[in-house]
């Protein structure tokens, strides 16, 4: 999300002037009519504006999320939110929407104080922190309808959840640094008494202190036990025949697992990390179960997720042995389904070591993936996830002469010749990569083929560096022929520019485009005045379809991007069914881009072709549909402006409208052409 740009020198006459287009500018038409949803179902809460003219606000949405939104000096709007979107979002549009009502109404306009708690909270989502809303007390947060004069309460001490080390100068640090250990003593005592969660972090401590903290391994089975039965679906549902059963809440799924996380952070802490162990495999196994039924997993994989994390970071601490360590790893990927480990291995593959357990740590992972081993993970990791931890760990032991003949017998037992490859073009040794790339290209065939197009990109960058352009561009015009495109086209244009005949090698591939004819499709010898290059031994995986030529949209691409308008027409205005088998113009596919390439050059036909567009995108009579109409129809106007014809513009936009004033959908998202302010009173300032 954006960042806030510096302050303005005129925030208000801003804010006053902006129009539905330049929300539209901003935001795109679909986010504007969801935004214009929230404001009128009034989710925007609390509204207030900072003294150099950043408006924020409360958004109820999905959950209640912190939105401000900033013009910078050029009249450009920029957006904040907490909600997960990565682009400006509904709630920010809703919020500048409900800003501008205020104006037009003369509604004053409360100040935001700068230690106001939703810049805190969306200054922590901008350097990528975990903020809990749940520290707050909600009972601050009534509506703004009912406490207009509420004075916006200031951030406390704690902001987020990131570190359990405390700031420098934290004034509670302070307060409990002064007082006599009786004092403590009266305080924890309280705090035990009249906070249930204090109590309970109190005994998870006591019990971890134990010489085996029996408590507190049975509270954490427990908690596993409860996030089984929390069910998956997080909602109740009725049977076919009316019975109504319950499949689990879920809206305490998350509150489990942040227990869950605590607890096994008290026991690591306690330094019983071979007890978590376990209780980690015991956990993969319940996560498996919850995940494969889950309406939407990815809260629930997140939250195992971190508790699992801290097991593997715990790992390298706990005085195993570094092949038991390797076993337990595996071990929890065998039980592993639903990929719950990765953010936990990442974490133990580069969890600081000393040398000498690095050097440890590679000899058990060296052992593990010894082919007369004859060990295979059954997890959703395969063996080259843990081929490149032990790269790693010889790296950080300094063994660095030991990782290519290491990769050498990984590429020979396991296939795996990608990392081999990487590592030899990384000590720009060219000859021994190519032999590699050459090897593992015929290794590959049918069904990995994509194992086989990764090491043709790389043999071709080989050969470009060894200057074979020849080659290169002979095993390019191997996937040009075989998969078509503009992206493989130019590819085999780029080298072979660099060839004695590239203006052969490019006339051909057109050719072969138009007609579907290549060099190579008789028996015979290619002819060298029509194809120079010579064609390669390497094994080719043909597709397994022949598209239909000519491949119009393919051709029109490539003259598009040489900036050829007339051949972008020649391909545009070949005669074609007038509709698919599926019921579709198949001119609809490139009509944009043919329009957009030509309005420059030919304008008239580039407006035709945009109110072709307008009507087809209409008779589709959903929103969809509309959201394309109106995008075709800015531009329309766009284009007629440029030419000077802004009333040929407004006719055409009245025609329509009238046309179409029964489409009450249609019609709100023609209003975003109003080129006059929203805002249609003078705004007076905030108080």
């Amino acid at each position: 999300m954006a960042k806030k740009p510096s302050s303005n020198t005129d925030p208000t006459a801003k804010w006053a002037a902006l129009t539905w287009n330049d929300l539209t500018k901003w935001a795109g038409s679909t986010i504007v009519g969801r935004g214009r949803d929230y404001f009128r179902d009034k989710q925007v809460k609390k509204l207030a504006m900072t003294d150099d003219g950043e408006i924020v606000a409360w958004v109820e949405g999905t959950e209640r999320y912190a939105t401000a939104v900033s013009l910078d000096k050029k009249g450009q709007l920029w957006d904040r939110c907490t909600c997960p979107y990565d682009d400006t979002c509904k709630h920010a549009v809703a919020t500048v929407l409900t800003f501008l009502e205020a104006l037009k109404s003369d509604n004053p306009v409360p100040k935001a104080k700068v230690t106001d708690r939703r810049f805190v909270m969306l200054e922590a989502e901008d350097e990528g922190e975990w903020y809990d809303d749940d520290e707050w007390d909600d009972d601050e947060d009534d509506d703004f309808e009912e406490e207009e004069d509420d004075d916006f309460e200031e951030a406390p001490p704690v902001q987020a959840k990131k570190s359990a080390a405390k700031p420098k100068g934290d004034p509670i640090r302070t307060y409990l640094d002064g007082l006599t250990k009786e004092k403590l003593v009266e305080l924890v005592a309280d705090l035990n008494k009249s906070v249930p969660k204090a109590r309970e972090f109190i005994t998870d401590r006591q019990s971890a202190e134990a010489t085996v903290p029996k408590a507190l391994i049975n509270a954490i089975r427990k908690l596993i036990d409860e996030l089984c039965n929390e069910g998956s679906y997080g909602y109740s549902r009725r049977s076919l025949y009316g019975n109504r059963y319950d499949v689990g809440s879920g809206g305490n799924r998350e509150k489990i697992l942040a227990k869950l996380h605590d607890k096994f952070q008290v026991l690591i802490d306690g330094g019983h990390i071979a007890e978590a162990l376990p209780l980690g495999h015991e956990l993969i196994e319940a996560g498996n179960e919850l995940v494969e039924g889950a309406y939407d997993s990815r809260a629930l994989n997140e939250g195992i997720q971190k508790c699992l994390t801290l097991i593997f970071m715990a790992l390298p601490q706990s005085g195993l042995p570094a092949l038991e360590q390797v076993e337990w790893v595996l071990e929890a990927d065998t039980l592993n389904d639903f990929d719950l480990i990765g953010s936990g291995l990442r974490a133990f593959k580069i969890f600081p070591r000393k040398p000498d357990q690095w050097s440890d740590l590679a000899d058990a992972l060296l052992q593990w993936l010894d082919p007369k081993q004859n060990k295979v993970t059954r997890g959703m990791l395969d063996t080259r996830v843990f081929a490149d931890m032990c790269v790693n760990a010889l790296e950080q032991a300094g063994r660095i002469g030991e990782i290519v003949p290491f990769l050498e017998k990984e590429a020979v037992s396991s296939n795996s010749f990608d990392p081999l490859v990487d590592r030899l073009m990384a000590d720009e040794r060219w000859g021994d990569a190519e032999k590699w790339c050459i090897q593992g290209i015929r290794k590959f065939t049918g069904d990995e083929y994509h194992f086989e197009r990764a090491l043709r990109e790389k043999l071709i960058d080989i050969w470009r560096k060894l200057g074979k352009y020849d080659r290169a561009a002979a095993l390019n015009a191997d996937f040009f022929f075989s998969y078509p495109s503009v992206a493989s086209y130019r590819e085999l244009i780029r080298d072979a520019a660099k060839t004695k005949s590239p203006k052969l090698v490019r006339a051909a591939a057109l050719r072969f485009l138009e007609t579907g004819r290549g060099p190579f499709d008789t028996k015979k010898k290619p002819d060298p005045t029509e194809w120079p290059l010579e064609k390669h031994d390497l094994p080719v995986t043909k597709p397994s379809f022949r598209p239909e030529f000519p491949l119009i949209a393919v051709l029109i691409d490539i003259a598009i991007g040489e900036k050829d308008p007339e051949t972008v027409l020649k391909w545009y205005d070949r005669p074609v069914p007038t509709k698919n088998r599926f019921g579709f113009d198949p001119r609809a596919a490139v009509a944009v881009k043919v329009a957009e390439a030509i309005t420059a050059s030919h304008p008239e036909r580039a407006l035709e072709i945009w109110r072709w567009l307008v009507v087809e995108s209409i008779s589709r009579s959903n929103q969809g549909g509309y959201e394309e109409a109106v995008t075709f129809l800015r531009r329309i106007r766009d284009t007629l402006r440029a030419l000077g014809r802004t009333n040929e513009w407004f006719s055409l936009l009245e025609t329509v409208r009238q046309e179409h004033k029964r489409k009450r959908n249609f019609i709100l998202l023609l209003n975003t052409f109003d080129d006059d302010p929203i805002a249609e009173k003078k705004f007076k300032g905030a108080v």
